[in-house]
């Protein structure tokens, strides 16, 4: 008879003993394939997730320095043709409660989207009936508000700032608000874009959807005084719902083509005192790469730095003063570019205008203190103090016609627009008194500086991490038009340069989804107690197994077949009882890997942020890891039964399964080898479960 004939046959004979076996090897497999399923179904999920995260948009275009035209939509559009939908989008945070403030739900995601946004949902048919003009929900926000679906809901967001609160003169410290009454119009399932968000996690944000126009009425108010009658947005959405993925490489060309200087909050102003063109930014300080194009236009640009010192005093700064002039604009900028200035005058020394030197009564050669704010740690602001001593004097400014603004001053938020000094909302503490003097000189001058430093002093004094400049002169004779100042300065920057970043949001999402963590390897080093006793207890099952047929043993040894060869008859057993308790536990494995990922919805929902999972099996997962499970019962079952043929034949016949030599670890009396080892297996395989 062949060797794999007395295999079978020992199989066929011997079946009862091996189920114990293939139940091990299939306990094994079900745990160490499940591991890897359930690592599938979570790369699977995620990757679920992030395609409803972004729905059909690819790019997105954001402005690091506040808002841009919405009409930048459309002229992107017109630039990359084709079947391409750009969506401007309003996004901020706002409160959302019930009216007489019973319940309410803080720091929610609020968008202001219109039409074009729902054409890059997942599925642009779930979108909600949004000419209604009420306000819908993510499913996440709508449960809390389900039982007050027909009540009305105030949302109150904040009032975006033309630049950073944190930087000196923003504006009031406190946040401002600004409020709205709709009732809630239903919800917005996942395919509907009710998971859109900008953060590339599994969670899914509490978002209200508000139409844009709504939107942006109430919030940019405070814009239209500055910069006139124009609609903003902070955020695009760039896709391609009926064909190829737009590209962010593509979408910069198409936006390098279509920005303007008004989208970055650039401005062009004709000067009135000198002819020469002032360049500003809506942001107040301007950036490196702003204050780099405009110097390359010519040589002789001049950059400018105005602040709002809180007082211009006599005396030195340690002792008494006797005259005191409050809140008044300095401007800092280097002597040789301005005409009325000393061309050496010192980083110590000081000019004030007719009225100032009036109003303190000083004469040249006085010790002047300026007393200003800075924003120092922690956002606080801190009051510092230089002296100087008095240079010259210049003529009283030209008056500024109402409306606008000095020469010399950028429009500063809450004070530009103010109708007297009484209605300043600087963000300053007020510790000085405000005099009749001071509000005919407002009215006359508005913020027309009352004295002047070198621009180095100044900065010194007054630059911060948003910049070290408020403006920037070039002369009429190196550029002979607005037009072509806007031109030229634009050609010399960049979208990028100027604050208007593309980001690929297809990309962010895949990057989401391959997390640098292997969820198989993670979920398999979480189960590796329970394989490593599995396989001990399968390899001390088939020792057991293996020891009630020690006279099997001794008799093929007796009639002249080798140790190996009886070692690989019995060795080759265990490869088919392996590779049969392999195969049913990973059909096994789908319903461990099932219940693991309802668990996880469900009793242990806390650990993943309540989200659903999806349940995929990946073949190569299953197959790998049934393989490995076969693998590792073949070595625990070689390792288990290295011992058993080292007797000789006559003491196998003559004991069989009472001896106690052929035990696989260690040595037991009268018979109690295999029911020891089953035992430790078990009492193993009990405690790696537990833990």
């Amino acid at each position: 008879m062949t060797l794999p004939g007395i295999v079978i046959r020992n199989l066929r004979h011997y079946w009862q003993q091996h189920l114990s076996v293939i139940a091990g090897a299939a306990l094994c497999s079900m745990v160490l394939v499940g591991a890897l399923i359930v690592g599938d179904s979570v790369k699977s999920t995620l990757r679920r997730l992030a395609d409803e995260r972004i729905g059909k948009a690819d790019v997105a275009l954001l402005a690091t320095d506040g808002f841009f035209r919405e009409e930048l939509a459309q002229n992107v559009v017109e630039r990359m043709g084709g079947e391409v939908v750009v969506a401007p989008v309003v996004v901020t945070r706002g409160n959302l409660s019930l009216p007489d403030g019973s319940y309410g739900v803080r720091n929610v995601q609020v968008l202001g989207v219109d039409e074009r946004f729902w054409k890059l949902a997942p599925d642009p048919d779930a979108k909600p009936p949004f000419e209604s003009g009420n306000f819908f929900a993510n499913e996440r926000l709508h449960i809390r508000f389900k039982g007050w679906a027909q009540d009305r809901l105030v949302l109150r967001v904040e009032e975006p700032g033309l630049f950073s609160r944190d930087a000196p003169l923003s504006g009031e410290r406190d946040n401002k608000f600004v409020s709205f009454n709709k009732k809630l119009g239903g919800s917005v399932s996942a395919e509907g874009f009710g998971r859109f968000g900008l953060q590339g996690n599994q969670r899914e944000p509490l978002t209200l959807f508000v139409p844009l126009k709504l939107l942006q009425n109430r919030m940019f108010r405070n814009f239209d005084e500055i910069e006139g009658k124009t609609t903003y947005a902070n955020f695009l959405l760039l896709g391609n719902p009926g064909g190829a993925p737009v590209s962010a490489k593509n979408a910069e060309i198409a936006l390098n083509e279509a920005w303007t200087l008004a989208d970055a909050g650039i401005s062009v102003k004709e000067l009135r005192d000198e002819p020469a063109w002032s360049v500003r930014s809506r942001q107040v300080f301007l950036s490196d790469s702003l204050r780099g194009a405009a110097k390359s236009i010519t040589s002789a640009t001049t950059g400018e730095l105005t602040y709002l010192v809180n007082a211009i005093a006599t005396g030195q700064k340690d002792d008494s003063v006797s005259a005191l002039i409050p809140y008044s604009m300095v401007t800092a900028v280097e002597p040789a570019k301005a005409v009325f200035l000393p061309d050496d005058l010192a980083d110590d020394e000081i000019v004030l205008n007719q009225w100032a030197k009036d109003d303190l009564e000083v004469t040249v050669g006085d010790v002047v203190t300026l007393s200003y704010y800075a924003v120092g740690e922690r956002r606080k602001l801190r009051e510092d103090s230089k002296t100087f001593r008095l240079r010259a004097v210049t003529p009283l400014p030209v008056k500024v016609p109402a409306g606008q603004e000095s020469d010399w001053t950028p429009q500063f938020p809450g004070l530009s627009e103010a109708e007297s000094c009484g209605e300043w909302d600087t963000g300053i503490p007020i510790k000085h008194k405000v005099r009749d003097k001071d509000e005919e000189y407002w009215d006359n001058y508005r913020g027309s500086p009352k004295a002047f430093v070198t621009l180095s002093a100044g900065q010194d004094m007054w630059s911060n991490r948003w910049g070290s400049l408020t403006g920037l002169r070039v002369a009429k004779t190196d550029v002979d038009s607005r037009e072509a100042m806007e031109r030229t300065l634009r050609s010399e920057l960049s979208a990028a340069e100027a604050g208007l970043l593309f980001r690929s949001l297809r990309q962010d999402a895949s990057d989401a989804a391959e997390s640098p963590i292997d969820f198989g390897q993670l979920f398999l080093g979480f189960s590796f107690f329970v394989i490593m006793a599995a396989m001990a207890l399968t390899g001390m099952l088939f020792a057991f197994a293996m020891e009630q047929r020690n006279r099997q043993a001794g008799l093929l040894l007796a009639v002249g077949i080798s140790r190996k060869k009886v070692r690989w008859l019995f060795l080759l057993e265990g490869l088919f009882l392996s590779v049969v308790g392999a195969g049913i536990g990973a059909w096994l494995a789908t319903f461990y890997g099932e219940t693991i990922l309802r668990l996880l919805a469900g009793e242990w929902s806390g650990a993943v942020s309540g989200v659903t999972f999806d349940f995929a099996a990946n073949p190569a997962s299953v197959a790998g890891g049934a393989c490995g499970c076969i693998l590792m019962a073949f070595l625990a079952m070689w390792w288990s039964t290295r011992r058993q043929l080292l007797a000789e034949p006559r003491e196998l016949l003559a004991l069989g399964e009472n001896l106690a030599s052929t035990a696989p670890f260690v040595e037991f009396s009268k018979g109690g080898a295999g029911k020891a080892t089953t035992g430790i297996a078990c009492v193993l395989f009990l405690v790696a479960v537990a833990m």
